[in-house]
């Protein structure tokens, strides 16, 4: 029998019966967007790693976020990229295009267009500003939690910033990392 049903753009499993041989230790759910673990079961074989140091675990989490911090500065700030981000230029494009006086001057226009460039530049800068700052709040949090494997931690939250953060390209970016966190 096929359980699939197709509803609009989605497939919908159809429900099953509440059989009791159906539920197993490790109970797969379906949902409509595919295959998912049921929450609080551990797949068999699965080794759930935890550090015997829970400061190696705040220090991951630390490094992580200033990855994170570093990699949106880097987007954004002028100095580190010839190019504004395209979605400011999109949204600039869209702001200039969409007040539309009722007998336009060329003057009116240039106006129009300036105004949303002003607002593109102001965006960036906020952006720079508020990554610069979380950039150096993290710096300093994380100076308290160095321990002696943090090389080890370092290791780990780059592996997460892979895993997490998609544009990231592993070639040179290690190098730009350890820039950043202004290590050897």
């Amino acid at each position: 029998m096929n359980r699939h049903v197709k509803s609009g753009t989605y497939p919908y499993i159809l429900p099953q019966s509440s059989n009791p041989e159906n539920f197993t230790q490790n109970q797969v759910l379906w949902t409509p967007r595919g295959l998912k673990r049921a929450p609080n079961t551990i797949l068999e074989g699965e080794v759930r790693r935890q550090p015997a140091d829970p400061e190696f675990g705040q220090l991951v989490r630390k490094m992580f976020s200033l990855i994170k911090v570093a990699h949106h500065l880097r987007n954004v700030d002028p100095k580190s990229r010839k190019v504004e981000p395209k979605i400011i230029t999109r949204m600039v494009e869209i702001l200039s295009t969409m007040i539309k006086p009722a007998v336009p001057t060329p003057e009116t226009m240039e106006l129009i267009k300036d105004n949303a460039e002003a607002w593109g530049y102001n965006t960036i800068s906020t952006l720079v500003n508020h990554y610069e700052l979380g950039f150096d709040e993290v710096m300093f949090e994380l100076q308290e939690l160095m321990i002696p494997q943090w090389r080890d931690a370092f290791e780990v939250a780059v592996r997460w910033a892979k895993r997490n953060l998609p544009r990231i390209t592993d070639e040179g970016y290690r190098r730009s990392i350890r820039q950043d966190f202004r290590i050897c």
